[in-house]
């Protein structure tokens, strides 16, 4: 089959894209597709459940945080074993960085060349359903919106307004107004990942029902555009024959958030990825030649985190041997002296970096950042440029001496912070990069990891 494409958007948030895109994914998985799914924006929870219901781990499209190659060759990596790329869009279709059209999944579209189904959420309008539709077709002549579905539709006589007011040529799906709809649950930073408890086999079976029923699946065949111009996966890198270094990755209900990209990455790189809870291990795995902790919610485990002290031994005497350690987020957290939740209750963590975490119930950053080293790292040499996004409800308090090598802008705002942890060869911060914006950083991590373990044999004779 001939590789196609195609992005759901919407009018904004909370129209129901999410759920009608887990019911479009789980449909033509049904049929016998082997569907890739996609996520604009930087999001880490919606990928979850997309990844579950196409039954293929789903990858970020996000053109801000990775330029235009780095789209493509993700892009072109996700769908080498697939027939069919099903994208979600982010917010609004044309809604990006700071009240601009970058990054935006109207950018993604007009990028990748791929068609777009808009979802508009159609309760208490009829006729203005054709004026928006419409509207936003000739918005942007890049963008090409080619089918509709409107969502809580409230019966037959709604729906055929709504087809003429809108076109039935464009028209893929009404789906009813439902008391009690099938919905996702959540938590205070979004949508719980999904596994059995968020996302049961029954729900999704409920998703997938209402696709077969409301929505016109073989017209969003029909819809999707070929996949052509594709860079070779992974443009000029390829898969190392054999791992030369071992690198053990944070993975528990505690820490999950990575861009599945990054790590691969990682792997054509040389390094054999060994995951490890933090929250049930005793130690670190044998024979790793450096860490990598991601985000995730150690917060909701702090007594659990805390409690391991076999863990953050583990993770301390390797920070302190001179081992690589990179944490984002969640991983700098649980690389400081101590966290303190909103409650005021303080759980010591590894100790690594002299400063306590201090968890708020209002949200304390949100949005796209530049970063620029201030001096030589792990990461790569004194001005090193990346790109990565912040979403967090805490802040950091320094309690002794900390050094920080990041210059971060918030793009929303122009402000500009110092940020960045640096002891030693551990590097931790707030930000969550995506690195096909720049391989350089990947390649200069794990040729510190590499480095790691000439100086570990040589030491060991």
């Amino acid at each position: 089959m001939e590789k196609r494409g195609l992005i759901i958007a919407a009018t904004g948030s909370n129209t129901g894209k999410t759920t009608i895109t887990l019911a479009i994914a789980g449909a033509l998985r049904k049929r016998g597709l082997k569907v890739a799914p996609f996520k604009c924006g930087p999001d880490y929870l919606d990928p979850t459940y997309l990844a579950k219901a196409a039954g293929k781990e789903c990858e970020n499209l996000d053109p801000w945080m990775m330029g235009s190659k780095g789209l493509e060759e993700v892009l072109s990596h996700a769908m080498k074993e697939a027939d069919i790329a099903i994208v979600e869009g982010v917010m609004g279709l044309f809604d990006g960085v700071a009240g601009t059209q970058e990054g935006s999944t109207a950018e993604v579209a007009a990028l990748l060349g791929l068609p777009v189904v808009l979802v508009l959420d159609a309760s208490g309008m009829s006729a203005t359903a054709g004026a928006m539709f419409h509207g936003l077709r000739g918005f942007d002549n890049r963008v090409n919106i080619k089918g509709l579905i409107c969502n809580r539709v409230a019966g037959k006589t709604h729906r055929r307004m709504l087809e003429d007011a809108t076109g039935r040529e464009f028209f893929c799906g009404a789906i009813p107004r439902m008391e009690g709809a099938l919905t996702l649950k959540s938590r205070h930073l979004g949508l719980l990942k999904a596994d059995e408890r968020s996302l049961e086999e029954a729900t999704l079976d409920g998703l997938i029902d209402i696709a077969e029923k409301h929505v016109d699946v073989d017209k969003l065949l029909e819809i999707a555009e070929p996949l052509y111009g594709m860079p070779e996966e992974g443009g000029t890198m390829s898969t190392a024959d054999s791992p030369t270094v071992r690198i053990a990755i944070a993975r528990d209900d505690a820490f999950h958030f990575y861009y599945p990209y990054n790590l691969w990455l990682l792997r054509s790189l040389g390094a054999e990825l060994v995951e490890f809870s933090p929250l049930v291990d005793r130690g670190l795995p044998e024979d790793v030649d450096g860490v990598y902790m991601g985000g995730g919610y150690p917060e909701c485990f702090a007594k659990e985190l805390s409690a391991n002290r076999g863990m953050l031994r583990s993770i301390r005497g390797a920070a302190l041997s001179g081992m690589p350690v990179y944490g984002e987020c969640g991983g700098l957290i649980y690389l400081c002296d101590r966290i303190r939740l909103t409650d005021g209750s303080l759980f010591p963590m590894a100790g690594i970096i002299e400063a306590e975490c201090v968890m708020y119930e209002r949200l304390k950053a949100l949005g796209y950042v530049e970063v620029e080293t201030t001096g030589p790292s792990i990461l790569g040499p004194e001005g090193t440029r990346m790109r990565g996004h912040q979403f967090r409800y805490s802040e950091i308090r320094p309690t002794g001496r900390t050094h920080c090598i990041y210059r971060v802008k918030t793009m929303r705002t122009g402000e500009m912070t110092q940020e960045g942890y640096m002891v030693e060869s551990v590097v931790a911060s707030y930000v969550h990069l995506h690195w096909a914006y720049n391989r350089a950083v990947p390649e200069s991590l794990v040729r510190a990891c590499r480095s790691y373990r000439r100086n570990k044999d040589r030491w060991h004779g």
